[in-house]
């Protein structure tokens, strides 16, 4: 249990420290999701007990199958399919996994000679206008906002989902915000579910000490 009886797990993040980028309210007692991309992709859970406490819930997602929307998500699959035989979300959600699309893009446009850049990079490349690289971002943030809106679904995360994870924070205005809501508002005849369920962009800096420090409240 990490919290105390009517205490909103994530009160910590009030006041600037987290970012609202779609959907309707939180409700309150309901299950929390968080998917944070960094050298790998994290993901987990809150579930609410009904008695006011919360249980964290660690899970595997980031391994879950990659799926492609778009004949170009699916020419960087089958790429990457190629490499790594099966092929999870967190291939291409994630600081290296940016690095293996870009390679992955290079390899499609017959640029097989061209040297591997790192993320930051990429990112740089990107901020000034080169297409493979700002391509490279899209493409991951595409299959990330795929993979909010599924987790939305799958735990019926109605009390929020949080992106957080250093990838995030080193691709900063970069990140598409509007791309980001359409792909993962795109869900069918579940997409108006999916638009009522909030998801916050986290801000705060060391957010495992602010969580830590709720043990002791």
């Amino acid at each position: 249990m990490i919290s105390s009886p009517r205490r909103w797990p994530f009160r910590e993040l009030e006041g600037g420290e987290r970012e609202k980028i779609c959907g309707g309210e939180p409700l309150e007692e309901q299950v929390i999701a968080v998917i944070g991309p960094h050298n790998g992709l994290g993901m987990s859970a809150l579930a609410p007990d009904g008695m006011g406490n919360w249980t964290a819930m660690p899970t595997e997602g980031g391994h879950s199958d990659l799926a492609p929307t778009t004949d170009l998500e699916e020419a960087v699959l089958r790429v990457l399919i190629d490499k790594y035989g099966h092929v999870s979300r967190e291939r291409v959600i994630s600081i290296p996994g940016v690095v293996d699309v870009w390679k992955a893009l290079a390899k499609i446009d017959g640029d097989d000679e061209a040297r591997t850049p790192m993320i930051e990079e990429i990112i740089a490349m990107a901020s000034t206008g080169d297409e493979r690289s700002k391509q490279a971002i899209d493409l991951s943030m595409g299959w990330f906002a795929a993979m909010a809106s599924d987790v939305a679904l799958i735990l019926g995360a109605r009390g929020g989902v949080y992106l957080a994870g250093d990838l995030l924070d080193q691709i900063g205005d970069l990140f598409d915000v509007e791309a980001f809501v359409k792909r993962y508002s795109d869900k069918g005849r579940l997409s108006r579910y999916v638009s009522e369920v909030p998801v916050f962009k986290a801000t705060a800096r060391d957010m495992e000490i602010i969580g830590l420090a709720t043990l002791f409240d």
